[in-house]
């Protein structure tokens, strides 16, 4: 439930939930003290404090606190190198928006050693490529190609698709890009409803993309 409540943005209530998570992973640490079983107690106390910080980290992120939010999936991977990759991409976004464009790109290169079809993880890549090499044409190229990627992982990222527009608009193919500007407007239409998060960024992020879909059919 409380990462239902963070995807919708409302920070508060996933607050609370997260708050009511903490308090179970302690009366489950104090337990194991007192448990027959304490290997099958620990096990299930580090599951609890894992799903605590992976919240703490999504809750801090969305607040702007990049940070902290680091810190978080950091100690995740500490605890257990083997984490999932979608932890692995979290790392990543949150180097990307530090700046750290070197450790943005390897974190995003461990999401796809560990999920190749990772959509989202992939069109990041192609991000960071045209930003650590501005005015670079075979770097751009190579972004297409992640780009390209990204839409065939998944035809309804709304990023993939923005960003296979604009490569179609630059190449002058204007009727596929109006096309997919098209299917973006629709895929961002049949999303949760923005209004109803708490969370302004989530709104405005939204209306951005959507407002970017507008003017490339409005140049088209």
């Amino acid at each position: 439930m409380c990462f239902y409540v963070i995807t919708a943005g409302q920070l508060k209530q996933a607050q609370t939930y997260c708050e009511t998570c903490e308090q179970q992973l302690k009366s489950q640490v104090s337990a194991v003290k007192y448990a027959s079983q304490p290997a099958s107690q620990s096990a299930s106390a580090s599951h609890v404090k894992a799903l605590c910080m992976l919240a703490r980290a999504i809750i801090e992120f969305n607040k702007g606190h990049i940070k902290e939010s680091l810190g978080f999936l950091k100690q995740m991977v500490n605890d257990n190198p083997r984490a999932p990759s979608d932890i692995w991409f979290a790392i990543g976004l949150c180097y990307y928006r530090l700046g750290n464009l070197p450790k943005a790109k390897f974190s995003m290169d461990k999401t796809i050693e560990l999920d190749p079809e990772n959509s989202m993880a992939l069109v990041s890549i192609g991000i960071i490529e045209i930003a650590s090499n501005v005015n670079d044409f075979e770097a751009c190229d190579k972004a297409v190609q992640y780009f390209e990627r990204s839409f065939q992982a998944n035809p309804r990222n709304p990023l993939a698709i923005k960003y296979m527009a604009e490569h179609y608009f630059l190449k002058k193919d204007y009727d596929l890009c109006k096309q997919l500007s098209q299917a973006g407007i629709l895929v961002l239409d049949s999303k949760r409803k923005p209004e109803r998060s708490d969370l302004l960024s989530f709104r405005s992020e939204i209306e951005i993309l959507r407002s970017h879909f507008y003017f490339l059919q409005g140049k088209v």
